[in-house]
């Protein structure tokens, strides 16, 4: 998730997460920069109703792939 996410946007509060069974998490940042993305469970459970409809619009998000790859790929290397 580090690598779809923000962290002044996850310190600004604006994004929610649950896990796959439902259970809402609470995002954070933490140091070290490069792992800085901290998830602890809230351990209260959601809507049934209303995870279902999150459930049935998820998509798994690409593998993250760190910029210096990605740059050597777009110069050839």
């Amino acid at each position: 998730m580090q690598g779809h996410l923000e962290a002044i946007d996850v310190e600004n509060g604006e994004y929610r997460a649950w896990d796959a069974t439902g259970h809402c998490l609470d995002l954070g940042v933490k140091e070290p920069k490069r792992e800085w993305l901290k998830i602890t469970s809230t351990g209260s459970l959601s809507d049934k109703e209303d995870f279902a409809a999150i459930r049935d619009r998820a998509s798994e998000c690409p593998k993250w792939v760190p910029l210096s790859t990605r740059f050597m790929r777009w110069l050839g290397r």
